[in-house]
């Protein structure tokens, strides 16, 4: 009697912990989410404006927001890129990561990125910030459990997307790497107490296609094409930035590439003034990339996009890769849609099924997350149809490439991206904790 008592006084507890987690979680991500979409306001006011003096503005501001991030990743290293990778480790050597200066300063680094129009999104900030959340209320109830990073930062990606449920399964897929039933009630608890908070502050689906029509079965041969662009450009953009993280790790010692954040501004700043669309997160790209007709033009900003993410996104500045990466999707499904409007009479309700469908790959492939990728897939095609019926033939295909997509991608290599960010950091470190080993295991 006594054990079962104990037992269900342990449940309550971390119950209790679980609720607040995620309401705290919630509501800093929203206010976090709701103030970088008034940071891209003013930012493509600025680069859009014809008024010279805006022009300045924008200049100056950037310069100071240039001076502002290096000396903030200078002061905390571990704000430095998306912020994934230290997560990852310090789960699984079991330990604490500092909260107390980070979150701030990574919200904080996060809105310049914004402002400056960096190809870095919102998700890796956040699901770092939701880990690191998670070490504060450990702290605060006295507990000592590395799981509750894992379902932290599972929490601060479903808040992204506003979908608990992805971020359940990104929790056990990406954080923790393995099922735990004990921890799953606990992942539920803080997942749903966090999206309910994002309800109430920034209400938002990351995309929207309007209605999604189901391809046919002849039209179904495009999700071949789909598979395996997106599989090469996955290969191809993992290898890029892995061999540009390990160049710069390698000499990080060099004054170029110590001070290569400022080259990042300049050139952002350059690209922008002459055409904003092609800078950002990548959101405004999901958004209007099914008006393109143009294949020259989609396969040109394939490529940019392909090359300046992983530029950018292989350390120096703080943002995350999946929103990007998505974007770098988004784009291959669009060849798709012209390939297929031009000889599968594919009509234009049609083409969000697509671009949804690469968007997907894209991250599962990469991530190596393929039942959070196609969870996201499933959540937003329902959302996006706004009926249940979403068991169609070219559903189940879609959902069988997705995993045959992430078979693939293991035979060449089993890690995912942070993995091997990770063995770099390791490697040229010779720490556990990487680049990270100035940064003490500390609350502060």
């Amino acid at each position: 009697m006594k054990k079962i008592h104990f037992s269900f006084r342990i449940i309550l507890h971390r119950s209790l912990q679980s609720l607040i987690t995620g309401a705290i979680i919630g509501t800093i991500i929203g206010l976090f989410l709701r103030a970088l979409s008034y940071v891209t306001e003013c930012s493509q006011y600025l680069y859009t404006s014809s008024d010279i003096k805006m022009k300045f503005v924008l200049a100056l501001g950037i310069i100071v927001a240039s001076i502002l991030s290096y000396v903030f990743i200078k002061l905390r290293p571990s704000i430095n890129g998306s912020g994934i990778p230290l997560i990852e480790r310090s789960i699984r050597h079991k330990q604490p990561v500092p909260y107390l200066l980070d979150v701030p300063l990574t919200i904080l680094n996060t809105a310049i990125a914004f402002f400056v129009g960096f190809p870095l999104g919102s998700e890796g900030p956040s699901v770092s910030i939701g880990a690191k959340i998670a070490q504060g209320t450990n702290d605060l109830f006295k507990t000592d459990d590395a799981d509750n990073l894992g379902i932290g930062s599972g929490t601060g990606f479903g808040c992204v997307f506003f979908s608990p449920l992805s971020g359940i399964i990104y929790t056990f897929e990406e954080s923790l790497h393995h099922f735990d039933i004990k921890v799953l009630y606990r992942a539920v608890i803080t997942s749903f107490a966090a999206c309910g908070m994002i309800y109430l502050i920034h209400p938002h689906r990351f995309f929207s296609f309007g209605n999604v029509d189901f391809l046919s079965s002849s039209q179904t041969l495009l999700i071949l094409f789909v598979f395996a662009v997106t599989l090469l450009a996955a290969f191809i953009f993992s290898k890029f930035i892995v061999i540009l993280t390990e160049f710069f790790t390698k000499h990080r010692d060099n004054l170029v590439v110590k001070i290569r954040s400022f080259f990042y501004f300049a050139i952002i700043l350059s690209i922008g003034i002459h055409y904003y669309s092609a800078i950002g997160s990548g959101q405004s790209i999901i958004d209007t990339i099914m008006n393109q007709q143009s294949f020259i033009f989609v396969i040109g900003m394939l490529c940019f996009r392909i090359i300046a993410t992983s530029i950018v996104g292989s350390g120096s500045v703080t943002g995350g890769l999946v929103i990007p990466t998505m974007a770098i999707g988004a784009l291959i499904g669009q060849l798709a849609n012209i390939i297929g409007h031009q000889y599968l009479d594919l009509t234009y309700n049609q083409y969000g099924f697509l671009v949804l469908l690469s968007m997907c790959m894209m991250f599962a492939f990469v991530n190596k997350c393929p039942l959070t990728g196609m969870c996201l897939f499933c959540s937003y095609m329902f959302t996006n149809r706004g009926d249940l019926f979403i068991l169609h033939a070219s559903t189940i295909w879609a959902i069988v490439f997705i995993l045959l997509g992430h078979l693939v991608t293991r035979i060449f290599n089993r890690k995912d991206l942070y993995h091997e960010l990770n063995s770099i950091y390791d490697k040229y470190e010779g720490d556990t904790r990487g680049v990270f080993v100035s940064i003490p295991t500390n609350i502060f």
